[in-house]
């Protein structure tokens, strides 16, 4: 019991007001809410023990109201309670803080920390290829056909050259075509990769965007690739920094080796775009 009176700072032959006033006292100073400090939450569940022991033993004592009792047996109640609760939030920060440190070592992050540069550099290298003069080519349709959806509407249509590129374009923007005319192709600088298809008809030439592919999706792709360079160096414990982890952790590396190893994206950069 010394130990406890010494806690409370009281001598040992303190009463029950006594305790109670002296420990009002220190909880304001040292509750979470007013003294969110570590030292001040240890000292403040060693109080809260100090003074559920030193209640009870008190209210044991011959000469009590039996009223007394019953009510320092209910606040002794709500005491353990909120120590209980408190305990369990800080069980919960240990948690989180464990999980986010787990997150920034370890293979995953490995490979993020890899990914973060080549990717970056490659949504640089995009956003600078939309604005780079772009080059013409001319080849000869071999084959068309249309998508159709599943009532057998006909949603896009699919050019097929003599050399095996393939184009996807609205059907909705695209007048009946014949095999074995010639079309033109409008594309970047660096990547090459296809914008625009020039076709032409008796009296006319028609231009037509093209769909489903990485000039189409430019934007997404950027954003998407520049994903882990922002993980890497913006470290932050929120849930939607774990979302975004996690999207460079897998859906950025997926991306980044489907773009660069599609259409041959990976000989067009180290050549600058001759080859």
């Amino acid at each position: 019991m010394k130990r406890y009176f010494d806690v409370l700072g009281l001598p040992i032959n303190a009463d029950q007001q006594q305790i109670k006033k002296q420990y009002r006292k220190l909880a304001m100073r040292l509750h979470p809410d007013k003294n969110p400090s570590p030292e001040a939450k240890s000292l403040f569940i060693k109080i809260t023990e100090a003074y559920n022991y030193l209640s009870a033993q008190t209210s044991n004592q011959p000469g009590l109201i039996t009223d007394r009792k019953k009510e320092k047996t209910r606040e002794d109640r709500i005491k353990e309670a909120q120590i209980r609760f408190y305990n369990q939030q800080q069980k919960e920060k240990e948690e989180n803080e464990r999980y986010f440190q787990s997150l920034f070592k370890g293979k995953k992050w490995r490979i993020i920390k890899t990914l973060a540069f080549p990717s970056c550099i490659i949504s640089l290298l995009l956003i600078l290829d939309f604005f780079l003069p772009t080059h013409f080519e001319t080849t000869q349709i071999e084959s068309i056909y249309s998508d159709s959806s599943s009532k057998n509407k006909s949603i896009s249509r699919s050019l097929v050259t003599s050399d095996k590129q393939s184009f996807h374009i609205e059907n909705s923007f695209l007048r009946v075509g014949k095999s074995s005319e010639l079309i033109t192709i409008e594309k970047t600088g660096l990547f090459h990769l296809p914008k625009f298809i020039y076709i032409q008809y008796e009296n006319s030439i028609s231009k037509y965007g093209l769909i489903f592919n990485f000039y189409w999706g430019l934007i997404p792709t950027c954003c998407v690739l520049f994903v882990p360079i922002l993980v890497y160096y913006f470290r932050r414990k929120t849930v939607y920094y774990t979302i975004f982890y996690y999207i460079a952790l897998y859906i950025s590396p997926v991306l980044f080796c489907l773009f660069l190893f599609s259409d041959d994206h990976w000989a067009h950069l180290l050549t600058l775009g001759y080859l």
